[in-house]
């Protein structure tokens, strides 16, 4: 994948832009922002019992998606308090628990392993 083009801020390169082909103009992509992950899993890697790790394939949950499953399940929080909690907004902690949940649905109904990154 190719390097994005970054527009020039007064301190230097800040925001990726892509050429629109269409409409002739930049279109600027908004900066990521940085969630908050207060958990590291103990065990960074689940898998079927009886089969040997390297005949499986894998599946990775990001850290955001394994923190969002322990927010929303192991802690009980609602979307709101949990969003709060990894200090993003509600409609992204919705995005990245549906996301975990159907990847690990992927990997238990697949026989695939389930690795969170580290």
């Amino acid at each position: 994948m190719a390097a994005l083009p970054f527009r020039e801020g007064p301190d230097g390169p800040s925001i990726p832009t892509i050429h629109h082909p269409l409409t002739r103009c930049h279109i600027s992509m908004r900066p990521r922002c940085r969630c908050r992950i207060r958990h590291r899993p103990r065990y960074r890697c689940f898998k079927p019992v009886g089969v040997p790790r390297r005949d499986l394939q894998s599946i990775t949950l990001s850290r955001a998606e394994a923190e969002a499953l322990r927010l929303k399940y192991l802690s009980n929080l609602h979307q709101e308090r949990a969003a709060e909690a990894m200090n993003i907004s509600q409609s992204s902690f919705q995005r990245l628990l549906a996301s975990a949940n159907r990847k690990t649905a992927e990997a238990i109904f697949t026989g695939k392993a389930l690795e969170i990154e580290s």
